[in-house]
C-alpha cells in the first residue's frame, strides 16, 4: 500500500501508524525531544520519555495522547478479555525492527 512509503505519505499526506510515527520520531529527535518507537502489539506507538516522568504514547495515526486504559481496551481487542499490560509491550524498538514493521 502506499500508506507505508515514507514519500508518498509526505506527499499525500495520509500514512499508516508506522510511516506517520517514523516521520514524527525523524522530527522530534532533530528538535530534541525524547521520543523513541514502541511496538505496542495493536500498533505502532511513540514514546514521550520526559526526565523524572512517567512516560507518555502517542498514537501517530491522530497525534493524540493514550492513556493506560485505551492501551489496555487495545489489547483485550487483540488478545482476548485476559489480556494484561507487560511491561515487555512498551519495550523501545531500534530501526531495523520498525523498518520491518
Amino acid at each position: 500500500s502506499d500508506n507505508s512509503f515514507i514519500d508518498e505519505v509526505l506527499e499525500r499526506r495520509k500514512g499508516i501508524p508506522v510511516s506517520l510515527g517514523s516521520i514524527l520520531l525523524f522530527l522530534g529527535k532533530k528538535l530534541g525531544f525524547p521520543l523513541k518507537g514502541v511496538t505496542f502489539p495493536t500498533q505502532f506507538l511513540l514514546k514521550v520519555d520526559w526526565m523524572h516522568k512517567k512516560p507518555d504514547y502517542i498514537n501517530p495515526f491522530n497525534g493524540e495522547y493514550v492513556g493506560e486504559r485505551i492501551l489496555q481496551a487495545w489489547l483485550i481487542g487483540q488478545e482476548g478479555p485476559l489480556a494484561q499490560l507487560k511491561a515487555e509491550h512498551f519495550e523501545e524498538a531500534d530501526n531495523p525492527t520498525i523498518i520491518g514493521r
